[in-house]
């Protein structure tokens, strides 16, 4: 029954009884806000912690929350903050190879030969992008959150939210082809 609440359910219960709605708000929302912080820090026990201090900060602030219909995009935002101040002070952006191999998946064991080489095209391309880019694209395409959602998260407005995501669609489509150009020449000169 707990699992079934919305996210207003939930933030009335997180107001109502902070341990039971901490617990309920961490089994929905812990990993995917993991995955997310891994993407932005590059840096699996900086994602722990961010993860972590992100949950926290929002059930003390949870009074603060103005419309609890928008909870996932509000924890996205908590946990964009605290990800971009452990950044800036640690100097986490890096390049660091391996980092979308931590973000959990459902793996499908049917899959192809294909899909890992596409997976490993699209990691090798992401890996390319300016971090303000991939933090955009784990925003809009990897968490799944709509335009207004994803201008709630970086703390903008919609259109300018629309711009990031077009641009960094746009650089992820430049390196993909500048990737499969560079492969494509290497197989053709030997």
């Amino acid at each position: 029954m707990p699992d079934e609440l919305t996210d207003a359910q939930l933030v009335d219960l997180l107001r109502a009884d902070r341990t039971a709605g901490f617990d309920l708000l961490y089994r929905r929302y812990a990993q995917r806000l993991f995955a997310y912080s891994v993407t932005v820090v590059r840096d699996r026990a900086a994602a722990e912690d961010a993860t972590h201090e992100s949950l926290m900060a929002a059930v003390a602030k949870i009074d603060k929350l103005r419309n609890p219909d928008q909870l996932r995009s509000w924890l996205f935002a908590i946990t964009r903050n605290r990800c971009l101040t452990m950044a800036t002070e640690r100097n986490r952006f890096t390049d660091a190879e391996g980092v979308l191999d931590m973000i959990p998946v459902d793996e499908d064991p049917t899959a192809g030969v294909a899909r890992d080489d596409s997976a490993a095209l699209v990691a090798e391309a992401l890996a390319g992008l300016a971090p303000a880019d991939r933090d955009t694209l784990a925003l809009a395409l990897r968490h799944d959150l709509d335009m207004a959602d994803v201008a709630l998260a970086m703390g903008s407005n919609q259109p300018t939210a629309r711009a990031r995501i077009s641009r960094a669609k746009a650089a992820l489509t430049g390196s993909v082809t500048a990737l499969l150009l560079a492969r494509d020449a290497g197989e053709t000169s030997t």
